[in-house]
């Protein structure tokens, strides 16, 4: 279980969640975008929420381990779909080029 702080906010989670929490925040700061995240997690005093957070590169957010008698929620779906738009931050889709991005200076096609 890791115990995470965003902003005023903290709560607990499952390590899947946390590890893939902050893979999407160091992707979203390495190409220096942002996007939101939405997790299941567990108050301080256990009960269930639903966290949506902003991840920028200006974002802080501390994950530290802890131990706890709560059982959180292993948020699997939302642990996949962390991790591929993660993923899709470090991959970005190949744009095609517009017809004067083609030009090279002296030459004619």
């Amino acid at each position: 279980m890791r115990q995470l702080t965003y902003g005023a906010t903290t709560m607990y989670v499952s390590d899947a969640v946390s590890e893939a929490v902050m893979q999407f925040a160091q992707a979203a700061c390495d190409a220096g975008h942002g996007g939101t995240v939405s997790i299941h997690a567990l108050t301080p005093t256990g009960h269930p929420m639903r966290v949506t957070m902003l991840l920028t590169p200006a974002s802080s957010i501390v994950s530290e381990t802890t131990e706890s008698h709560f059982d959180v929620p292993a948020d699997t779906d939302g642990v996949r779909e962390i991790r591929e738009r993660a993923a899709g931050l470090r991959s970005p889709v190949a744009q095609p080029l517009d017809d004067d991005e083609w030009e090279v200076p002296g030459e004619a096609f």
